[in-house]
């Protein structure tokens, strides 16, 4: 009877190698597993074991697209007669094993191997080579040559000639070590494009972030990693077969990036809209309310700005100028209001072409310099009774230190009075 491996906790990009894997063929003594991605739309995937023959840190069971191949997602470095239940290391390179990971045997308790399994490997090995090559039995493989053309036939008898012995051909350390660093890249170009795209997908609480620029971010990572991943096929470094998985999850994440553009260009529309038919509005009655609170302002300090403001007595002037104060408060916090609003819709500005914005700067230049204006005369009024202030101080300061002269010298006379009194009766 044969098993069935029920695997679950892979995440991420590697989430398609959840799901069911039936019992295929043996390979190193041990029942290989096939994952049919036909039946539940996932990854194409193998769980077969390696024994040390390429030495003990590659012995032990492994999660692969294909058995014996260079491209591994995940490693068990255990010797068991079925794969383990846990201790699977993601990526394999991992010095530690991933907990989530779950692979639960289901099925007959016993899982054949040996020679019964190596000549059912050999049968197979067989029929699948008189269905591609339509030359009959393995006993004709020696005629082939004279019937069987071209570099396709000829893989096909490669490939029946190792099927048939149970030996899949080793590749040399460097090809190994190299087709693993472009696994590792690949793998890598298509965790960043995912990080990339969960970035858009999440709101951000950063003030600063742009969404139009993680788009096309996210959309030149893409790129490259599709172009990269073509250039490596091409140039023969990986096969093609062996990066199904991860183009068919760049293409996903593709497709998402181009969602959430199409949504923001949706909402950029409407924005600009909005933009179009309140920026101005809003900005006219905060610009209205700024100059009414500067006027306010003006009133109060309009003592300074009469023609009798040089006659304006010391202690009047530091009243004035606290009634002064207190009117420009309310007025800066009216200009700064106004300041902000212009500021954050700038910034929403910026995110458009200058084509589609070009009304909107114009009509709020009359605006900006009414904004200005006023700032300015605010400045001027604070700054003419901080100076009115300072002189009726002086002059405050002045008459204080006559006062305490003044009386002084009163002191003193009265003192020097007192004294020629008593000298006079002395002398008497």
């Amino acid at each position: 009877m044969a098993c069935t491996l029920l695997v679950q906790g892979f995440q991420g990009h590697l989430a398609g190698l959840n799901g069911s894997y039936h019992q295929a063929d043996d390979n190193h003594g041990r029942a290989t597993f096939a994952k049919r991605p036909d039946l539940d739309n996932t990854t194409t995937g193998a769980i077969y074991y390696w024994d040390d023959r390429d030495g003990e840190k590659l012995a032990g069971w492994w999660f692969a697209p294909e058995i014996g191949g260079t491209e591994v997602w995940a490693h068990a470095p255990v010797r068991t007669v079925n794969p383990p239940a846990r201790g699977w290391r993601v990526p394999w390179h991992n010095g530690v094993p991933d907990p989530k990971v779950l692979v639960e045997l289901r099925g007959a308790s016993k899982i054949p191997t040996g020679i019964a399994s190596l000549h059912a490997v050999k049968n197979a090995a067989k029929s699948a080579f008189s269905q591609k090559t339509g030359l009959g039995a393995v006993s004709d493989y020696n005629q082939t040559g004279a019937t069987v053309s071209g570099v396709q036939a000829l893989t096909a008898l490669k490939r029946f000639k190792q099927a048939a012995s149970g030996i899949t051909a080793p590749l040399s350390s460097a090809a190994k070590t190299a087709k693993e660093k472009v696994i590792v890249s690949i793998n890598s170009s298509v965790t960043n494009v995912e990080t990339q795209v969960l970035a858009l997908s999440k709101p951000s609480d950063d003030p600063n972030f742009d969404l139009n620029r993680g788009i096309i971010l996210a959309k030149n990572a893409v790129n490259t990693a599709l172009r990269a991943m073509d250039n490596h096929v091409r140039s023969g470094s990986i096969d093609e077969q062996m990066i199904v998985g991860q183009k068919q999850k760049l293409q996903s994440l593709e497709r998402e990036v181009m969602r959430i553009d199409d949504d923001n260009k949706k909402n950029q529309k409407k924005k600009l809209e909005s933009l179009r038919t309140t920026f101005v509005t809003d900005l006219q009655i905060l610009v209205g309310q700024a100059e009414d609170k500067v006027e306010k302002t003006k009133d109060a300090a309009v003592m300074f700005t009469c023609e009798m403001a040089e006659h304006i007595k010391p202690e009047d002037s530091v009243e004035g100028n606290k009634k002064t104060i207190t009117a420009a408060e309310p007025a800066s916090e009216a200009l700064k209001a106004a300041k902000d609003f212009l500021f954050h819709k700038d910034r929403e500005i910026r995110g458009f072409s200058q084509a589609e914005v070009q009304g909107i700067r114009e009509n709020i230049k009359p605006l900006n310099l009414r904004l200005a204006n006023a700032e300015k005369e605010l400045a001027g009024i604070k700054n003419i009774a901080a100076t009115a202030q300072r002189k009726a101080q002086v002059s405050l300061n002045k008459k204080k230190k006559r006062k305490k002269l003044k009386k002084q010298k009163k002191k003193e006379s009265v003192f020097k009075n007192i004294t020629n009194h008593y000298l006079v009766r002395y002398k008497r």
